[in-house]
């Protein structure tokens, strides 16, 4: 018998269960097992709310990666977590964010939404644009969302497009609204070869790098503006955009196994330019393979902690953090590749496919 009284006992509980790892997903599905009140309680919209407030940042549960030459994403898993789907053919990923996924679907005209964790899916028509080569990116669209569980709120897709002639175009589509915005358009002086990474958002813009030179920006606030930025100069050909700890646009370029970190700096008379901010010699985990390529670039985390940045090799997905400049390996692949997109989420057994 408990010498405790059942409202303490039951707080004690309470405070174990809140700190069970998100990246370990599978401990709070087996206590959620132990007893129909743990079973109670774990499912309850307060311990998941109380449990995500206390963890803040959202585990990577995995990386989304795409075969183009195929049209099929696969999900990667990190954790424990497995999607109802690993696997959507006819597919591209554009983006992650949030908790959402947003693919082109190759055998349509349209967009796709999936929600990795309910297994949801929103098709959305593309806009009526010129043909061109663009990408998307999707965002919450809740104003001072914590974006510790929006899964299901109002959303925004922003559509950025280049043509044949240079011509960028840009729109946004808003769920509350259930259309799209006027389109905007913006003369361009350089010719794109690639498709962008995954945009970095600052403030009410969204920023895009070409060619790991040029960064188009996209203001999806009030203004709906388009502005290219000049092409950087004496930086490395590997460069990805990133935040930096203020919330402002970086850009992370490395040479080897030397990483440069840099931040966009505007002056008095709005002229930008790059101020580097810390250079930092990479140490390779133990068990990194020496004989593998030298890592190259594919992507930084946003909206959950702008200190992580990936790499990647012929044989392992690499993640470097910027606090601490540690680097670890987050897991083996069997080719190497360009884009990925981290997925980013709470997993807690109130979802359905638990």
């Amino acid at each position: 018998m408990s010498l405790l009284p059942k409202n303490l006992f039951d707080d004690l509980i309470v405070q174990i269960l809140v700190r069970l790892p998100p990246d370990e997903p599978e401990r709070l599905v087996r206590a959620s097992l132990i007893c129909k009140p743990w079973y109670s309680l774990i499912t309850g919209h307060n311990f998941i709310r109380r449990y995500r407030e206390f963890h803040r940042l959202p585990p990577l549960l995995g990386f989304l990666r795409g075969e183009v030459d195929e049209f099929i994403s696969h999900f990667i898993p990190t954790t424990a977590f497995r999607p109802p789907e690993s696997c959507l053919s006819n597919s591209l990923t554009l983006d992650s964010r949030h908790g959402r996924v947003l693919l082109r679907d190759t055998g349509s005209v349209d967009l796709l939404l999936w929600d990795p964790m309910t297994g949801e899916k929103i098709h959305l028509c593309e806009p009526e644009v010129a043909e061109c080569y663009f990408t998307a990116a999707v965002l919450c669209a809740t104003a001072g969302c914590d974006h510790l569980d929006c899964h299901e709120g109002p959303f925004l897709v922003a559509f950025v497009g280049i043509d044949t002639d240079q011509v960028a175009y840009a729109c946004l589509y808003s769920s509350v609204a259930d259309e799209w915005s006027d389109v905007t358009e913006l003369q361009l002086e350089y010719s794109f070869t690639t498709l962008p990474m995954a945009p970095i958002l600052v403030g009410d813009a969204l920023h895009y790098m070409y060619d790991s030179s040029i960064i188009l920006r996209y203001d999806v606030g009030s203004e709906r503006c388009l502005l290219v930025f000049d092409q950087l100069d004496d930086y490395s050909d590997d460069n990805v955009l990133m935040l930096t700890q203020d919330g402002g646009l970086g850009l992370a370029s490395i040479d080897m196994l030397t990483l440069c970190l840099w931040s966009l700096k505007t002056g008095p008379d709005e002229a930008i330019r790059w101020e580097k901010l810390s250079t930092i010699n990479l140490i390779m985990p133990p068990n990194h393979n020496p004989s593998c390529l030298a890592p190259s670039l594919i992507g930084s985390v946003q909206g959950v902690d702008s200190g992580i940045i990936f790499m990647s090799t012929h044989t392992c997905i690499l993640m470097i953090d910027l606090k601490s400049e540690r680097v670890s390996k987050v897991c083996e692949i069997d080719e190497n590749f360009e884009d990925i997109f981290p997925y980013f989420s709470f997993c807690t057994p109130d979802l359905k496919f638990i």
